[in-house]
């Protein structure tokens, strides 16, 4: 298998620690025959460039394999290209698709499972069917590293917390953090959670009242959801 160096050298520096991106802005291709055909079938593997249009690896995965393919599979084929979009309100708001528009005998397409799920994957170009994976958000700029800022505000009868960060917490609409931060004396309905770009570089963030200050509790609970390991709350008041 053969591919374009500079493909890979771009795909490399989309390193997010340990977790890949997926951006956007096809750049360039590269043709291979893949091993897993009998028969020498052409192929093209499609090449990102730099964008701010990009979506953690995990999310696409994860939709292919859970949402996307078993869907698609099932599905009557009366059109030439099936597109679906997923997480939409959020930074991953991705557009997945499969389109055989210029494949020369479009009637015998069939959507195999296994060809869906590997080829979505790498966003291949095969025997006229283009298996796409779209970003569709301009985002900040990727951190190196998941990021996140803490303050809390102490009054009279509660605590108010505000917190905001950029590589975690990147779709779910704070649902995660919600969840583990039940135990933590929480004011009811004061847990807010907002995606929005940030001039600190932050993708999002969320307030939320608590009627007991427990450090240790609170910031191991955000470090469960992927709060980088140096997170702490800066406290004023």
């Amino acid at each position: 298998m053969q591919l374009n160096n500079g493909c890979l050298a771009l795909a490399a520096s989309f390193a997010l620690a340990g977790a890949g991106l997926v951006p956007s802005t096809p750049l360039a291709a590269a043709t291979y025959s893949s091993p897993f055909i009998n028969s020498p079938t052409p192929m093209v593997q499609s090449c990102n460039g730099i964008s701010e249009r990009y979506v953690t690896q995990g999310t696409p995965k994860d939709i292919i394999k859970q949402q996307f393919c078993p869907r698609a599979v099932n599905l009557k084929l009366d059109n030439d290209m099936i597109e679906w979009l997923y997480n939409e309100g959020t930074p991953e708001y991705v557009a997945i698709s499969v389109n055989w528009t210029n494949k020369s005998d479009k009637s015998s397409f069939e959507l195999d499972p296994h060809d869906c799920d590997r080829y979505l994957r790498k966003m291949l170009q095969v025997d006229g069917v283009t298996y796409a994976i779209e970003p569709l958000v301009q985002r900040q700029p990727a951190p190196k590293e998941p990021h996140g800022v803490c303050n809390v505000a102490h009054d009279d009868n509660y605590h108010h917390v505000v917190i905001q960060g950029n590589g975690w917490a990147n779709f779910d609409w704070g649902k995660m953090l919600d969840d583990k931060l039940c135990d933590c004396a929480l004011i009811p309905d004061t847990f807010h959670f907002t995606y929005r770009p940030g001039k600190d570089g932050s993708e999002w963030k969320v307030t939320m009242d608590t009627t007991t200050w427990r450090e240790g509790y609170i910031v191991d609970a955000i470090k469960e959801v992927g709060a980088p390991n140096d997170f702490k709350c800066d406290v004023s008041g």
